[in-house]
């Protein structure tokens, strides 16, 4: 097969891939945007241990979640998100919020982009539920 026709169906190909995903939002990521889709986001992950207590953060991005087990984050990937006890993690505070930092090789530390405000609060939290 000449290399210009090959170049030609890859470039075909990728632009396609590209419109697929643009068309069914693929490209979009999710938004806590209240406690109600922040619960349902953790209870899938957190099957054994619902979420009794919810605080969003502005951005969207980050959730600080109270269950059974104690004190947990999830944070947004793409369209998903993930959750992460918070037992045994170090808080620090980072330009653009907090940074946790997880015994976990899977997980080793996540950013949270949070506002000055929210920081403070997150952190006070964080710590009070570490005790």
């Amino acid at each position: 097969m000449p290399l210009e026709v090959m170049a030609s169906i890859v470039v075909v190909g990728l632009l396609a891939v590209y419109v697929m995903m643009r068309i069914m939002k693929f490209d979009q990521t999710l938004v806590l945007a209240d406690g109600a889709i922040a619960r349902a986001e953790w209870g899938a992950d957190n099957v054994t241990a619902p979420a009794e207590e919810v605080i969003v953060a502005q951005s969207g991005q980050a959730a600080l979640v109270r269950s059974r087990r104690g004190w947990g984050v999830m944070w947004v990937m793409g369209l998903d998100a993930t959750s992460h006890d918070l037992a045994g993690a170090d808080v620090q505070a980072h330009p653009k919020g907090l940074i946790l930092k997880f015994n976990d090789f899977a997980a080793p530390s996540v950013v949270l982009h949070l506002t000055p405000d929210e920081a403070a609060a997150w952190r006070a939290q964080i710590e009070e539920g570490l005790k």
